[in-house]
């Protein structure tokens, strides 16, 4: 952990924080699934500490791993299950959906949009800030910037500075030697770019409308009570979400080529 160098932290009198670490570094690699609650929560029967453990996925003796056992994404739904228990009106959540199975990014993605309390989250998932955040603070060059919006409004605004940026250093190459003759050859590539790079965003689009329809689809109760359908469009969910990044970048990169 780096320690501030300055300033001051000030927290309000019925501020109450759970923390989420991405390490899980709170959890004793000794303890199983139910001590590691019990231990927090020690006024909770046994019943009650297996009904929480179970909204995430704890059953049966599952509950009686030790931590030291867990995957990464059992110790992230472990540490789910005690932030829920201490019931904090402030999260602070350090890349909440690495290393968790889809089904559970899904549950999580939706419990953190419904959250009425104020979140803090680090994390490199879009699609989750797209979802969850309403102010973006950018860290850059040993900077903070506060954007007071969602992530489409931020990544509008920087595609925008980006763009005015770009076009004042184009002007000032213009300013100080003549415009290069451009081949034939140049021009025909150029207009096959800017051609596929239209393509790309039409299929953004298309991958966009088809993510939404299917994961509106799993709460369906023909769906989510039928796992051999509920897994096929979990998988295809992944796919989906593995192209849509995919063409993305591919998008970004052609774009900047064109710039």
């Amino acid at each position: 952990m780096i320690p501030r160098k300055g300033g001051n932290i000030l927290w309000g009198n019925n501020v109450k924080i759970s923390y989420f670490d991405q390490e899980h570094a709170s959890l004793d690699p000794h303890d199983t699934a139910i001590e590691a609650v019990s231990r927090r929560f020690p006024q909770m029967t046994d019943g009650e500490i297996r009904t929480a453990l179970a909204s995430v996925l704890f059953h049966g003796e599952d509950v009686f791993k030790p931590v030291s056992v867990l995957s990464g994404g059992e110790r992230a739904k472990l540490c789910f299950a005690i932030m829920a228990l201490n019931k904090g009106n402030f999260l602070i959540l350090d890349e909440p959906t690495n290393h968790i199975d889809l089904v559970t990014r899904e549950v999580l993605e939706q419990a953190l949009a419904e959250y009425e309390g104020t979140m803090l989250l680090v994390s490199h998932d879009r699609y989750l800030i797209s979802k969850t955040a309403t102010r973006i603070i950018e860290l850059s060059n040993g900077k903070a910037e506060s954007f007071d919006g969602g992530y489409e409004y931020y990544a509008a605004v920087t595609a925008e500075r980006q763009r005015a940026a770009q076009e004042l250093a184009e002007d000032l190459k213009a300013a100080e030697r003549k415009q290069q003759y451009r081949s034939k050859k140049q021009r025909a590539d150029d207009a096959k770019r800017r051609q596929h790079i239209k393509e790309l965003e039409k299929r953004i689009e298309e991958l966009e409308e088809l993510i939404e329809n299917l994961q509106q689809s799993l709460s369906e109760p023909d769906i989510a009570c039928d796992h051999e359908k509920l897994t096929q469009r979990c998988q295809r969910l992944e796919e989906l979400r593995a192209e849509s990044e995919a063409v993305f970048d591919e998008w970004a990169e052609l774009s900047e080529q064109q710039q």
